[in-house]
């Protein structure tokens, strides 16, 4: 969590936009069906071909972000998948966003070449080796603070790692997407809206060396 401390300090941080949060195109062609028991606790579905199926992503993602005990919040759920062999019932990588609605995951973005570069130097940085992520994107910057969101993003981060431990030989990492994160002159937000990253892997998956 030490990490998400630095949120305070990102209104200083010059951001490289790649989306807006609060009005999504979507490209139907590309989206997951998904079918949530709200009702049904998380079950154990471990697999050594997949991390994660496709309906406990999203029950992970309901219970954190829309469960009706919920509050309303300053970030939304982004689901960043680099390699879609990693959840089962995902064809194509990409940015999906959460359609509770509607059932499904919306890709609303592909990882390009320059944005995967970017994303494989941090991961390094970091030594974390994920495939996928939870991300934790502003709806509304101008109304977002450092100290709320910190709180809202912690919360979240504690629920999620409970649920990933019920799941079974998983982990996650937070992380801040930031570029040059030594030097703040140049350091940037690479993903933003999306100004934190919870890396989900199979626990032997963290470290390369």
């Amino acid at each position: 969590m030490d990490d998400l401390k630095r949120l305070k300090e990102l209104a200083h941080l010059n951001k490289q936009v790649i989306f807006d949060a609060s009005e999504l195109s979507y490209h139907d062609k590309k989206s997951v069906s998904i079918n949530i028991r709200k009702r049904t606790p998380i079950r154990n579905t471990f697999s050594n071909k997949y991390i994660l199926d496709k309906n406990t992503l999203a029950q992970i993602i309901y219970e954190i972000f829309y469960n009706e005990k919920k509050i309303p919040h300053h970030v939304k759920p982004i689901i960043i998948v680099i390699d879609p062999s990693e959840i089962n019932g995902f064809h194509i990588s990409g940015f999906y966003s959460f359609v509770i609605q509607e059932d499904k995951f919306q890709h609303i973005l592909d990882i390009d070449k320059l944005t995967r570069n970017k994303i494989n130097i941090h991961q390094e940085n970091l030594h974390i080796n994920a495939k996928v992520g939870i991300g934790y994107a502003i709806q509304k910057p101008s109304s977002a603070k450092g100290t709320l969101l910190l709180e809202q993003i912690a919360s979240f981060e504690k629920e999620l790692q409970h649920l990933i431990k019920l799941h079974g030989n998983l982990n996650n990492s937070i992380s801040i997407p930031i570029t040059d994160q030594d030097n703040s002159r140049s350091a940037h937000l690479f993903l933003y809206p999306i100004i934190a990253i919870s890396w989900i892997y199979h626990q032997i998956s963290l470290n390369n060396d």
